[in-house]
Formats: structure tokens, C-alpha cells, sequence
């Protein structure tokens, strides 16, 4: 069973995360062909799926037939979050077993505190390179991301960055505000809704959101808004 710890409150925060999880759970029980496009169903609508999948246009949402006529050769696979867990478990130990301390957010996305790795193997970037290559021996691919806090240094992972110390706002500024919303395990349901008004309202980037005052944002929208607003600022 994974057993997190909590490094949540780490001066430094790094995420490792293994794109598509469900997908690549789901493929590696049904011993799929790595070109098999691959999607995961939740209440008979897509929840994951994997790259070759998105390549031919199957997205998180659509209903099931709509996915299959999209991609007629896609292989389905109902939900299933302690299959996830289960083959996430070697990854979560070549971790520990790398950097101790690990905190897993969910099936696919684990964190630790940066300084300690970076201490021991030299530097962040060597610390992120020798975490990659140790999730690699368990044969999964994973993307590294650095930053000031737990939600930037997700955001972060997703693009294999590392953030500057004191960069975080600046990193998240240019990007679309749809990115605060597409982490479960950081945000609430109604983030979505959250997302969705941001747009109506014309701010479409990070920065657009994060320029408004907090009072201003508190007073405005609901309290999701003021923990999104937070991860916008870059705000621990």
C-alpha cells in the first residue's frame, strides 16, 4: 500500500509525474502494443487517455462513441483507481529508494522536498536527471518539475521544468488559466466552472488572473477562487 508522507510545506517542491497514468496502467494489464491508442471510461465518458489516442482525436469528456468513432482501433478500459495504484507501487518505491520522503498525490504524480535531493546528488537539475533514469528501470517514462510550490511544481512537471527560486509567478504568467484546473488532486470540482467565468470575463492567461487583488477575488467568486488565485500568485 503507498503511504505518503507530507512535503507539502518544503521549501522547494519537486514533482515527478508519469503522463497519461490511467492509460499506461490500463495498457500494461491488457500487455498492449505501445501503438495501441488507449482510453480510460468513468460514467461512460473519456477520463484519460493516451498520446497516440490524442493523436487521433480523442479527448478527456467525450462519451464513449463519440471516442470510438474518432479512433475506431481505441481499446476501452473502465476506471479503475486501485489498478492505478497497484502498478504506480514500483514507481513510488524506485523513488523512495532514490530520494526518501515521498508524498504521492495520486496514482501518476508524486512529490518530495527539493533541497534534500538537491543536497545529496549536487544540483536540482542532477537530482531531477538521476530520478528520471531510476522511474525508467521500473520502465516508465516521467517528467520532472522544480519549483517554489507544490501547485507550480506540478505545472511544472508537466512541462520537465525547473522553476528559478523566486520565478514562480513570472513561470505561470504566459500560461492558459485552464492549467489551475486540470490537476484533480490539487483542485476542487467546481474549478472547471471557475475556469470557464475566467474566460467570459476575457482573462484567459495565469497572469490576467493573478493581477487581480485578492480581496477583489475573494469578494468575487467562491472560495476555490482564493486557493486558485494563490496558485496563481505562485503563493505557498
Amino acid at each position: 500500500m503507498i503511504r505518503p508522507n507530507r512535503v507539502r510545506r518544503a521549501t522547494r517542491v519537486l514533482a515527478v509525474w508519469c503522463q497519461d497514468w490511467p492509460a499506461v496502467a490500463a495498457a500494461a494489464v491488457a500487455e498492449l502494443s505501445p501503438t495501441r491508442p488507449v482510453a480510460v471510461l468513468s460514467a461512460n465518458r473519456v477520463v484519460a487517455c493516451s498520446a497516440v489516442a490524442r493523436a487521433d482525436g480523442v479527448r478527456r469528456g467525450l462519451r464513449r462513441r463519440e471516442a470510438q468513432a474518432r479512433c475506431p482501433e481505441l481499446f476501452l478500459a473502465q476506471a479503475d483507481p486501485d489498478r492505478d495504484a497497484r502498478l504506480f507501487e514500483p514507481v513510488v518505491a524506485a523513488v523512495d529508494a532514490t530520494v526518501p520522503g515521498v508524498e504521492v498525490l495520486r496514482p501518476g504524480l508524486l512529490v518530495l522536498g527539493a533541497r534534500g535531493a538537491a543536497r545529496f546528488f549536487g544540483s536540482e537539475e542532477a537530482a531531477a536527471e538521476r530520478l528520471v533514469d531510476a522511474v525508467a528501470a521500473v520502465g516508465v517514462e516521467a517528467q520532472i518539475g522544480i519549483a517554489d510550490e507544490l501547485s507550480t511544481a506540478v505545472i511544472a512537471a508537466r512541462r520537465g521544468a525547473i522553476v528559478p527560486q523566486g520565478g514562480g509567478a513570472e513561470f505561470l504568467a504566459p500560461l492558459a488559466v485552464s492549467e489551475l484546473a486540470l490537476e484533480p488532486s490539487l483542485a476542487a470540482p467546481e474549478r472547471a466552472e471557475l475556469v470557464d467565468l475566467l474566460h467570459r470575463l476575457g482573462l484567459r492567461r495565469i497572469g490576467d488572473f493573478a493581477a487581480l487583488g485578492p480581496a477583489e477575488v475573494a469578494s468575487r467568486f467562491g472560495a476555490d477562487a482564493v486557493l486558485a488565485h494563490r496558485s496563481a500568485r505562485a503563493v505557498p
